[in-house]
């Protein structure tokens, strides 16, 4: 075993100092097995100045750390205590997705991690020595048949921070998180089982070239409008087509959505077009045609009461028109 000079290592290497961390049990442990224990307790320094950095003295004395407190899960990946750290950012990022649109949830959240934050400032500098010192004694371990300057710069290179690492983490947290979000609200076609009130429109497809319709003058079409979905409106209602993508068949998503709706639903024939018409409450007026396995979904909705009688006359008028290319 070599003595070293750690006049590098910027802390305060007093008799008091060595005393105060061999009171740590885990430097008893550690340093239980060797012969000379000075020696050791010099060789543990070393080791842990090296991998935990130079805050190493700031660390090991305060009993509160604000950089935790303040920056949480951000802190610990900085200080590559990946595992603990990933797993409460990505909980809490994909919380807060899911329940993007619910405040109460997210105002629980809010406070939920000041909570967590406030134990990290007063937990992660003992903790992280702690952690420190597993990881040194791992290096030792398995690095032992290494002369002591090589386990020293694996120690250094080993530990220590990196923001590049935690600041991928937090995207690669996002990415999944958004990513899930996506596949709840979107499902890949062919692969969606139950109707959720929402429609899953192909906006690639050309509706212009699959779907014929005749609609009034007063009728504009929203700028929200694709390709593959129209939105038209007029005082007092509104009128939806598009051609629908992820759905397995015509007849289960008619099924989905009667039980949605809790209603049942006719069968017409529109311009040599089997259509299936669900009347909700008679204000909205869901449509469903097919063709090659293809399906067309035309919605009509009264927005304004007063305007009743003119929009049936629109609904009428457009509904006789339709006809699938």
């Amino acid at each position: 075993m070599n003595n070293y000079d750690l006049e590098d290592t910027n802390v305060d290497l007093s008799q008091s100092y060595i005393e105060s961390l061999r009171e740590n049990e885990k430097v008893k442990k550690y340093v239980k097995k060797k012969k000379t224990v000075d020696e050791e307790d010099q060789f543990v320094l070393q080791l842990l100045t090296k991998y935990v950095g130079p805050n190493f003295d700031k660390i090991f004395k305060r009993k509160f750390s604000f950089p935790g407190f303040l920056l949480g899960f951000f802190y610990m990946l900085y200080r590559k205590i990946y595992l603990l750290g990933f797993l409460y950012l990505f909980l809490t990022v994909l919380v807060a997705t899911l329940f993007i649109k619910n405040p109460i949830v997210l105002l629980a959240l809010s406070v939920e991690t000041f909570i967590v934050n406030l134990i990290i400032g007063v937990q992660i500098n003992r903790r992280y020595i702690d952690f420190a010192f597993n990881k040194v004694k791992k290096i030792e371990e398995k690095h032992n048949n290494l002369p002591d300057e090589a386990i020293i710069n694996l120690c250094e290179r080993k530990g220590g921070v990196s923001t590049l690492t935690a600041a991928l983490l937090v995207i690669l947290a996002l990415v999944i998180s958004i990513s899930i979000y996506a596949l709840l609200h979107n499902p890949i076609p062919g692969n969606r089982n139950t109707f959720n009130g929402k429609y899953n429109y192909d906006n690639s497809a050309n509706l212009e070239n699959e779907l014929s319709f005749e609609t009034y003058d007063v009728f504009e079409l929203n700028t929200k409008s694709t390709k593959g979905h129209y939105i038209y409106y007029t005082n007092g209602c509104e009128l939806e087509l598009g051609k629908l993508k992820g759905y397995n068949s015509k007849e289960k998503l008619l099924k989905e959505m009667t039980k949605k709706y809790g209603t049942n639903y006719t069968t017409e024939t529109i311009v040599n077009n089997s259509w299936n018409i669900i009347n909700k409450d008679d204000t909205t007026y869901y449509l469903l045609g097919d063709k090659d396995k293809n399906i067309y979904l035309v919605i009509f909705s009264i927005t304004d009461l007063n305007y009743k009688d003119s929009c049936l006359n629109y609904y009428n008028f457009i509904k006789s028109s339709l006809s699938i290319n």
